[in-house]
This record gives structure tokens, sequence and C-alpha cells, in this order.
């Protein structure tokens, strides 16, 4: 008997910062996300992500931060890691699957901080997180 690999994740589908104004940031308050294995091995995640946009209005993709724990949001990201166009690997704690009825998960925290200047707006954008072999 051959079986395939199959890396697979599911995510919870969307990150919710509330209402920001311009020059202030989320803080401690990470929003979260949940990666859950669906697959048949260990995984860990690429995340990349786009531009968030309201109206004409761009707001960089590198105003959000995430860690595989939870963080206070601080200019560049210090402390936790920039957001970017180009698939970065996270490291999760999903183990090798034994069952089906309770797969292996992990969270992800955001955060955001919106520049001085910065239009109002509900701005919106596309993440992406991949699964790839641990």
């Amino acid at each position: 008997v051959e079986i395939n690999t199959l890396n697979a994740l599911s995510v919870t589908s969307a990150i919710a910062y509330g209402t920001i104004a311009a020059g202030s940031d989320t803080g401690a308050t990470n929003s979260t996300t949940t990666a859950t294995t669906t697959g048949n091995v260990a995984i860990d995640s690429n995340i990349s992500g786009s531009d968030m946009t309201s109206g004409g209005n761009t707001l960089d993709v590198g105003q959000q931060c995430y860690l595989a724990s939870s963080f206070t949001w601080a200019s560049t990201c210090t402390g936790s890691v920039a957001l970017t166009t180009s698939a970065t690997r996270l490291e999760l704690s999903n183990a090798y699957p034994s069952n089906t009825t309770s797969p292996p998960s992990s969270s992800t925290s955001w955060g955001i901080g919106i520049p001085t200047g910065q239009t109002n707006g509900a701005y919106t954008g596309t993440n992406n997180v991949d699964a790839i072999a641990d």
C-alpha cells in the first residue's frame, strides 16, 4: 500500500483589526488566526500578502505583522515579522496528525500599524497561508 503525502491546512478566514486611527496601532491586542492540519503530515506555513486598499488609497503590506505567539506591535514590526509579498516560512507547532477527530492546530497572532496621514477607510487585502512540509 502506498500513501501519498498531503501538506494541507485549513485557516480561519478573516483577520479583523477593528477601527484604528491614523498614527496608531493595535499594540498588544492581536487578531488571531488558527491553522489546522487537514493533510497527513506535520506542517509549517508560508505566509505572504498584498497591500490593503480602500477607495483608491493603499496601505503598505508591511504595516501588518505576525508571529506564532502574542506580541506588541511596534514600528517596523520589531519583535515580530513584517508581512511581505514574498512567501516567508512560519514554524508552526502542528505535529504529525494521529487521528481525524482532533487534528493538530496552531495560532498566528496579527497586528497592524496605521501611518500618520493615512486616509481613513475600510481597507481590505489578501493574506496567503500555504501549507509546507515541517
